[in-house]
């Protein structure tokens, strides 16, 4: 590097040498006095945080771990070296000199005795201190002073460098200092970043500066790395010792508390400041401290590892927690006892719910040794492993570990094996007889009972629990068994008797009430054996109506008069069969000669009266009721298959007298499986049969039917002969659907009007200040445009909730003449610019007449959504055709808008739902299920109505009736303008901002506003200013006081006040009713400043 350049004047360049040492000089001064100390104080914050390690069995790994240390003491502030990393720790006298000023803060101080290392002394506090207990005192490699020191070095040399490019002609520069210099700080900073001393001997190349540059900022990057991983690592152990879920602690080996965590806090009931002022030994409960201090003192003999026991503590409310308590001996390095560690878990719970079950144990126990029943356990092999003491007291042989399956008889083994098996199997409790053998080997009939002991809580479910065994409850039954047999053998012939004679017997028993009926009088009645509670009222009941007073009034005397009777009459059994019944029942005497019971028979005669009904007499009856019948009859003959139809059921399904078919080939496909149920359930069970179904009429359509029958079956139970009725409910089921739907539409009618009020309120406001800005403005004004479009998106807003108050028929009505051919031209002109070209439009305006009164917005929207409706059920294009026509029901003519389409039809079993609000067939996204519904309840609300007729791949035909109007000629709406006024206006209204904006826009119309939040606040306001105010401004829906209440009050004060009822949904009978008074006017909000001035002239002006 040593070059001259002898034509370069020298002086030039001294001068130039001068100012850069000058400019060195300066950022020398800079980087030793500012950038020095910020270096070395952010080194001694990173060693804040090695406090949390001094724990650490280990610390000498962790320390080296984590900071690259040589040597670490912990010290007391006596100088007393704890703990160390070395055998012979080495503190220097600089180091001393620290310690003895005690410093509370980081201190790191240069080695004095090598200037190579520097000690960082860090204070901890292990108690709730102000002053630290130990120091950390961490000899460490000079780092830092290294590289101040090579950074001085860089600095220099980039001086001398710039300098030797200045004097290039000054030969003396001596080159060998700098690349010696070069040398050494690459060689410092590649050992330093191996983590090895550099030998002396070591040199390198030279190397760029932007080298040595990338050097420091490996190793800065590295020490910010080391420095977040104790961060992160201290954080982790923190919140695992924080959120155990035990209490656990450190002691020292006095039993201080040095740490405790959350959880053992919890468990004693102390903050953690207060119980660290506490030891071991003061919330150990007096009873266990001796045996834990023994424990301890065992573990620093020695003698055992750990200790582990149920220990009780005080809790600081003064109650017992018990704990299960671990103690740990931690030791440090140097193998000495360091610390203890405690875990302890809260058994409190589990102490005493063991003392519960102790407690309940023994109180089953003695219920189980002194029940009077035998009681045993049993295994799933059968073995009894415990007996109750009561079978000692008794003849049995249930003794312990002998197997059950030894004193049952042979006949019963099977069965009480498989119920013990199915108890241990599903754990359902079992019941049976059975016989078992005696001391004196004599059968004993026993009543057994066999349930289930589980492991766990007596409410649990079949899955949760084991069954641990079985108990066995044994009855002796033997007595009862007998006197069952011979009632049964009683029984069994009576009841074969009463079934061959076809008599049935009753009996009353006038003490207790009870009414006791004979099987055979259960069957009679068709009944199942205790299928009905048999009583004189059920008896009386079956009774057919035209006997059952004559039948109820024999009883009645034979219960009060004690007289017997005899007589016959008709009952009308569960299938509704009609039978004869022949009757006897007589009162039985108690020994004092009163009555007992009154018992009774009842024979089942029909077949005898049958038999003597001459059959031409019946059937003329027959013909004479088929011919008479409006529903059609049916019969068939099962025994030659033979079919009988009335013409009344014939016309009913549209074929002629001579036309033969099978109403079983009419049914509807879908029908067909419950038309059959129904019909086996009736023919094999006798149940009655009667069935709603749908049958093809001669037309092909489908209507509903209502079918009945009866079958008549032989003594075998075979069905002979079954015949019944049929009627046409095709409109029942339509007004039943109707009716529904009328439902849905009212309680969705219930929410639109909740919705409306606050949503009218809402838009009444925003078109006012609208309003209110548009009138203050200048015509000019380029702002008005926007106060335009604001007063266009409520009108749209507030046509949304009048949408949703029309199909839920919950809107008041602006009737007004309406011509409805001229309604449909214009929906056909909107559709016609607005659908696929490939649909074609035609209209057939039939109808002579077509004024109706209504609502206009209402029944455009209509038939505007019947036309599309239709346009969507056409995406390949078709045919949509508007037709009117004249029909006159109930001496009224409605005009039918017939609205057709070809498109693909509805499927028959949405037909039903179609009207239903929120019902769409169409795919998602792309109906709402509001149209149809709306068009409904328009319909309804007009007095009127909608149906629809549609085959599938053909089209649909939606059809809406509306009564004509006899009105003449179409009312001419009034000007839209504002029409300024005076006088004293009263507003009432419970929203602030309609009073405030409201209130503005009046005074803009020229009248004096006096506001009123409520119906009390407006009555106040009245009675003072009665004098002065013309007008009332009434809000209908209101706290406090409604607005129906509050005009009845007004009223009362004075009878020709004027009222304009202002509101966001109006309840249409209270509306009305308030405006059948003079002096009184409807305003719906929201509404324009145009409406309103209108409204108040009115009123004001024109009424007078």
């Amino acid at each position: 590097m040593k070059k001259q350049y002898r034509n370069f004047p020298i002086e030039l360049c001294a001068v130039l040498a001068i100012c850069e040492i000058v400019i060195a000089a300066f950022a020398l001064f800079v980087y030793n006095y500012r950038v020095v100390p910020l270096l070395q104080k952010t080194e001694a914050e990173s060693f804040v945080n090695v406090q949390n390690y001094f724990t650490d069995r280990d610390l000498h790994a962790r320390i080296n771990k984590k900071f690259h240390v040589t040597e670490a003491h912990k010290v007391k502030r006596n100088k007393k070296i704890v703990k160390s990393t070395q055998s012979s720790p080495l503190i220097s006298e600089t180091v001393n000199l620290i310690l003895n000023q005690s410093p509370d803060r980081v201190q790191i101080v240069n080695d004095s005795t090598n200037s190579n290392f520097q000690f960082v002394i860090v204070p901890l506090y292990e108690t709730s201190k102000n002053t630290p207990d130990h120091y950390l005192v961490i000899r460490k490699a000079n780092s830092l002073g290294k590289k101040i020191a090579k950074h001085n070095r860089f600095l220099i040399a980039g001086a001398i460098l710039i300098i030797a490019f200045s004097l290039c002609l000054v030969y003396y520069f001596y080159t060998s200092t700098v690349t010696k210099s070069l040398h050494e700080d690459t060689a410092l900073l590649s050992a330093l970043l191996k983590r090895e001393q550099l030998p002396a001997s070591e040199t390198v190349a030279d190397k760029d500066l932007s080298q040595l540059q990338e050097m420091c900022k490996n190793v800065y990057e590295e020490m910010t790395a080391q420095i977040s991983d104790i961060s992160s690592s201290e954080s982790q152990y923190r919140a695992t010792f924080e959120q155990a879920a035990v209490g656990v602690a450190l002691l020292d080996l006095k039993g201080n508390w040095l740490v405790v965590n959350d959880r053992m806090c919890e468990i004693v009931g102390y903050e953690r400041l207060d119980l660290l002022q506490l030891t071991y030994q003061i919330i150990t409960y007096p009873d266990d401290r001796h045996e834990s201090n023994e424990a301890i003192n065992e573990i620093l003999a020695k003698k055992r590892d750990k200790y582990n026991a149920e220990m009780r503590y005080i809790h600081k409310d003064g109650s017992i927690v018990w704990v299960n308590l671990t103690i740990n001996l931690l030791k440090d390095d140097e193998n000495q006892a360091d610390f203890f560690l405690l875990v302890s878990e809260d058994i409190t719970q589990y102490k005493e719910t063991l003392e519960f079950l102790k407690k309940s144990e023994r109180k089953i126990r003695a219920i189980f040794d002194n029940a009077p029943d035998i009681i045993a356990e049993v295994d799933q092999n059968g073995i009894l492993s415990y007996t109750n003491i009561q079978h000692k007291l008794s003849d049995s042989q249930f003794v312990t570990a002998h197997s059950i399956y030894e004193i049952i008889h042979d006949d019963h083994k099977m069965p009480i094996k498989e119920a013990i098996t199915k108890v241990y199997d599903t754990g359902e409790q079992q019941s049976l007889d059975c016989l078992a053998y005696s001391n004196d080997d004599e059968l004993v009939w026993y009543s057994i009972r066999i349930a289930a002991i589980r492991k766990g809580n007596d409410d649990s479910d079949d899955e949760i629990g084991t069954i641990l065994y079985a108990i066995i409850f044994a009855t002796d039954i033997s007595e009862n068994k007998k006197y069952e047999n011979r009632l049964v053998k009683s029984e069994a012939r009576l009841a074969e008797a009463q079934r061959i004679a076809h008599l049935g017997s009753w009996e009353h028993i006038f003490a207790d009430g009870q009414v006791h009926w004979s099987d055979e009088l259960f069957y009679i009645l068709d009944y199942k054996v205790n299928e009905v509670v048999p009583s004189t009222d059920a008896l009386i009941d079956a009774v057919h109506e035209d006997n059952r007073e004559m039948v109820a009034n024999f009883i009645s005397l034979a219960i009060k008069k004690g007289k017997p009777f005899e007589v016959e009459f008709k009952v009308q059994t569960k299938n509704e069969e009609l039978r004869f019944i022949h009757a006897n029942a007589e009162i039985i005497f108690d020994g004092d000669g009163k009555p007992n019971k009154l018992i009774g028979t009842a024979q089942d005669v029909t077949e005898l009266i049958l038999a003597n009904s001459a059959l031409k007499d019946s059937e003329g009856r027959f013909d004479l009721a088929v011919l008479g019948a409006n529903d059609g009859i049916w019969d068939i003959d099962f025994q030659n298959d033979t079919r009988y139809y009335s013409p009344r059921l014939k016309y009913l399904l549209g074929f002629e007298e001579d036309d033969n078919f099978e109403i079983e080939n009419l049914i509807h496909p879908e029908d067909m499986e419950n038309y059959q149920t129904a019909m086996d359930h009736h023919i094999d069970e006798h149940e009655p049969f009667s069935i709603e179904l749908r049958l093809q009429h001669k037309t092909n359509d489908y209507l509903w039917f209502q079918i009945r029958g009866q079958a008549v079956w032989e003594r075998n139970g075979k069905a002979t002969r079954m015949a019944g009725s049929i009627r046409d409910i095709s409109n029942s089921r339509k007004m039943e659907q109707r009716i529904r739907t009328s439902n849905k539409m009212e309680a969705l009618g219930n929410l639109a009007g909740g919705i409306a009020h606050d949503f009218n309120n809402l838009l009444a406001g925003i078109t006012s200040c609208a309003d209110l800005i548009k009138l203050k403005s200048s015509e000019s004004n380029s702002h008005t445009k926007y106060t335009d479009e604001i007063l266009k998106m409520t009108s749209r807003a507030a046509d949304l909730t009048k949408q949703l108050l029309a199909f839920s028929r919950k809107k008041n009505l602006h009737k007004e003449p309406i011509d409805i051919h001229e309604m449909i031209n214009e929906v056909a002109t909107i559709l016609t610019r607005t659908i696929d070209k490939r649909i074609q439009i035609e209209t057939e305006l039939l109808a002579p007449e077509s004024l109706i009164s209504g609502d206009t917005s209402q029944i455009q929207s209509a038939i505007l959504n019947l036309g599309i409706n239709a346009k969507d059920s056409m995406p390949e294009g078709g045919m949509l055709k508007f037709i009117t026509e004249i029909e006159e029901r109930e001496s009224i003519e409605y005009i039918k808008i017939l609205v057709t389409d070809t498109g693909k039809g509805i499927p028959p079993e949405n037909l039903d739902r179609i009207f239903e609000p929120f019902f769409t067939d169409k795919e998602i996204g792309q109906g709402t299920g509001l149209g149809l519904a709306a068009v409904y309840g328009t319909a309804e609300s007009h007095n009127g109505e909608v149906s629809v007729k549609s085959a599938l791949g053909v089209g649909s035909c939606f059809v809406m009736s509306l009564p004509l109007s006899k009105q003449l000629g179409i009312e001419v709406a009034l000007e839209d303008r504002i029409v300024n006024g005076s006088g004293c206006v009263l507003l009432v209204d419970d929203e602030d901002v309609i009073r405030s904006v409201c209130g503005d826009i009046l005074e803009e119309l020229g009248y004096e506003v006096i506001t009123a939040e409520d119906g009390e606040d407006a009555i106040t306001k009245y009675r003072s200013y009665s004098d002065k105010i013309d007008l009332v401004i009434l809000d209908m829906m209101m706290p406090k006081l409604n607005g129906r209440q509050t005009f009845q009050t007004l009223r009362g004060i004075n009878p020709e006040i004027k009222v304009l009822i202002s509101s966001g949904y109006n309840d249409d009978q209270e509306l009305a009713d308030i405006l059948q008074k003079n002096n009184t006017g409807t305003l719906q909000k929201p509404y324009k400043i145009t409406d309103l001035s209108s409204k108040i002239n009115e009123l004001l002006v024109i009424s007078k």
